[in-house]
């Protein structure tokens, strides 16, 4: 009998790829940690400017290109008017329990250099917010 190839199961290595998009997404928010198959711990709330810097710093299934998604590519991730991801049940985790919380774009907000975009997880709205203020973080890859 022919020796059956396991596929790669990107899950188990804490990752998930968007079929429409192609962009791998953490499975955890930044503060969170990926230990033997396992979302551990509560996610950070960080400014814009550490946002950016904790994507370019994060280490996720062998990868080190991770960065902040553009809002465009976090709103993929919405579900329009309720809580929770655009994506099969179990596979991003929430930054803590009970909790969806708002999660920072790289994307800087056009007229005021002070202000970027972010996503409303509870009810999939986007908006925007000083830099200084702390959000949850989510990172992304260009996964081709």
């Amino acid at each position: 009998t022919p020796t059956r190839i396991q596929p790669n199961n990107e899950l188990d290595k804490g990752v998930w790829t968007e079929p429409n998009t192609n962009l791998m997404w953490a499975r955890i928010s930044i503060g969170q940690q990926w230990i033997n198959g396992q979302c551990v711990g509560d996610a950070k709330k960080l400014n814009w400017e550490d946002a950016q810097e904790k994507c370019q710093n994060f280490r996720l299934a062998g990868f080190n290109d991770w960065r902040l998604p553009t809002i465009d590519e976090l709103k993929t991730l919405t579900l329009q008017g309720k809580a929770g991801y655009n994506c099969p049940s179990n596979t991003l985790f929430q930054p803590k329990k009970d909790d969806w919380g708002n999660y920072w774009s790289g994307s800087p907000y056009a007229h005021y250099s002070n202000i970027a975009w972010l996503v409303d997880f509870l009810n999939g709205d986007s908006g925007y917010d000083d830099k200084y203020y702390n959000h949850y973080v989510r990172a992304v890859r260009n996964s081709r």
